[in-house]
């Protein structure tokens, strides 16, 4: 009896680990090919533009400008370098959402 149970545990744990499947590792998505702005949408008047594969703004005076991906993102590792040259108001946003106004900005 002990060998039967011990046989049927046994088979248990061996069809409970082949039944389990590991989730696949969803492969990265690259938000940035370091050639272009594709994927990208710009919003407002500072030019966004592609110099030897770094994003580089233009800040325009007294106007306003984000670059947003264009799709949305949930599960993500973000990684960048991130330089403002001049005083300003500038930052990376995430979980952020561009609203219209019909004055102002």
């Amino acid at each position: 009896m002990r060998r039967i149970v011990t046989f049927l545990a046994a088979m248990l744990l061996l069809g409970l680990g082949s039944g389990a499947q590991v989730p696949r590792e969803r492969e990265w998505v690259p938000l940035f090919n370091g050639k272009d702005l594709t994927g990208w949408k710009i919003d407002g008047k500072e030019k966004w533009f592609v110099d030897e594969g770094t994003i580089i703004c233009e800040s325009a005076a007294q106007k306003y400008g984000y670059l947003t991906t264009a799709k949305t993102y949930r599960d993500f590792d973000l990684r960048l370098k991130f330089k403002g040259e001049a005083a300003g108001n500038s930052g990376v946003f995430f979980h952020a959402r561009i609203v219209r106004r019909e004055r102002g900005h």
